[in-house]
């Protein structure tokens, strides 16, 4: 009799490689829930990491996108999507010419929609 598969356990090799299965407590709907993770590090260290870099300014805010479900009111808002990403100005400073504006700092920074480098998070969250 063939037993079912189960989920590998991060201890566990795939392809050949070994495998960290990511925890992802602070993180829901592609967002980093920065109140969750702060109030438990232990349940996601890298959402932990994440949240601490936006508070620490260790990040820069690159872009704020509305979305689908956002609502912006006369006193208040909600579903606002801020991303986050540490740049590299030294490029900029020795190159002037070649990176002249911001977009150019943040592409060169390897961010963007996809990067891995690139923190999503509800704007009123991060600021409150």
């Amino acid at each position: 009799q063939a037993r079912p598969e189960t989920p590998q356990r991060a201890d566990e090799q795939d392809h050949g490689k070994k495998t960290k299965m990511r925890n992802t407590a602070g993180r829901r709907d592609g967002l980093l829930h920065m109140r969750e993770a702060l109030e438990d590090p232990s349940l996601d260290p890298e959402a932990t990491k994440q949240a601490r870099q936006i508070l620490s300014a260790s990040t820069n805010l690159v872009n704020v996108n509305l979305g689908s479900h956002s609502s912006v009111e006369d006193d208040s808002y909600r579903g606002v999507v801020a991303e986050f990403c540490p740049l590299n100005f030294s490029a900029q400073k020795e190159k002037p010419p070649e990176l002249p504006m911001f977009k150019d700092v943040v592409r060169n920074s390897h961010c963007g929609e996809n990067s891995k480098h690139t923190i999503r998070v509800d704007l009123k969250e991060a600021v409150e």
